[in-house]
């Protein structure tokens, strides 16, 4: 509804580094893995698997 909402476009320089991390084999709810799968898509190949 156009007259009870109010949409403000940002404008920024601001710069935003997200980092995911969860126990690898360890349970994940379905929305957990729906989240790391959309991020996976939207940024493909940039996060590597690291192992320690």
């Amino acid at each position: 509804d156009k007259q009870s909402l109010l949409w403000l476009p940002l404008e920024s320089d601001m710069e935003w580094k997200l980092g995911l991390i969860w126990r690898e084999g360890s349970y994940l709810s379905r929305s957990a893995q729906a989240w790391i799968h959309c991020c996976r898509e939207f940024w493909p190949g940039e996060a590597p698997r690291l192992s320690v």
